[in-house]
């Protein structure tokens, strides 16, 4: 095999293993971002449920006690941070702080989408738990179909960003391996290639 096509053959190699490496980051990350999306909104729509019965009750200091004690015990059971807010984006209980502790919602992207009568996501830091998190929102309507509130479920992006890592990682690690043996067998055909001409020369020089 000439040094042409061995050359030819590992610059293949390397150009198959680089474009595989990014579809697979791609197709992981993608993949799992959904499904994780998918998870928070069935959650949201369990929480719509569990708290329908609260929802009706008058607006007293009373009932967000009681919305606080039912997210937090939503919470614990899925590890999940939920969040109920009026139509306004004021926040009415959250599983995780003190309601009049947080800002208003209403201008957070996911909440704006749900407000649009649609579930809605968005990742984003938080500053609070200082990490990227995922948040899923969703209306909640009244008896008429008029969206009176917004319930968002929210988990950490931590998982989905360390195994993405550990698989670039292996990748790149794959990469400069190819890499390497290339070089080296760049190396050993050229000193294949010199080796005549330094014994011609050594010849020569002998003559």
């Amino acid at each position: 095999m000439s040094r042409h096509m061995i050359l030819s053959f590992l610059f293949v190699a390397i150009s198959s293993i680089t474009l595989l490496g990014i579809y697979l980051l791609e197709f992981f990350y993608t993949d799992n971002l959904t499904k994780q999306t998918a998870d928070l909104n069935r959650s949201a729509k369990v929480a719509e449920i569990l708290l329908a019965d609260a929802l009706q009750l008058p607006d007293t200091p009373e009932r967000h006690q009681h919305l606080a004690q039912q997210l937090h015990s939503i919470s614990t059971e899925t590890a999940l941070r939920i969040t109920l807010m009026d139509a306004s984006g004021k926040v009415l209980a959250d599983s995780s702080e003190p309601a009049e502790s947080l800002d208003n919602h209403l201008q957070r992207p996911e909440v704006q989408g749900a407000l649009q009568h649609a579930k809605s996501s968005a990742i984003r830091y938080s500053t609070t738990l200082k990490e990227n998190m995922l948040y899923v929102a969703v209306p909640v309507y009244d008896s008429e179909g008029h969206p009176e509130g917004i319930i968002r479920t929210a988990s950490s992006m931590t998982p989905i960003e360390a195994t993405y890592s550990e698989i670039r990682n292996t990748l790149l690690i794959a990469l400069a391996g190819t890499m390497l043996l290339a070089l080296l067998v760049s190396l050993l055909l050229a000193r294949r290639q010199i080796h005549p001409i330094r014994q011609m020369t050594k010849d020569a020089l002998a003559i």
